[in-house]
């Protein structure tokens, strides 16, 4: 069973297009933790998250962790695409 994945989009992305074993291994995923989100929508790597995100287990039975130095309305939506209703912002 895979525990823990930690890599850039993309790169998760060349094992999950290559590998049936990885596709099947990341289903019984419990967690999703994305950092620097508002970077990864500056730098144009969202796309490849929403992919990443739909190999995994749907958002309901997933726990998302989202951080972000800024949350910008677009952090906010794309937020709330990728986690359960009942969103909760903690700012520091």
């Amino acid at each position: 069973d895979v525990h823990l994945v930690v890599a850039r989009p993309g790169r998760i992305m060349d094992h999950l297009g290559l590998l049936a074993m990885a596709r099947k291994a990341v289903r019984g995923l419990h967690m999703l933790v994305i950092d620097e989100v508002d970077l990864m929508l500056h730098m144009g790597f969202w796309k490849s998250v929403q992919k990443v995100a739909s190999f995994l287990p749907p958002k309901e039975d997933l726990q998302t962790l989202l951080y972000s130095a800024t949350v910008t309305k677009e952090v906010s939506v794309s937020a709330a695409r990728l986690t359960r209703p009942g969103l909760v912002h903690v700012a520091t």
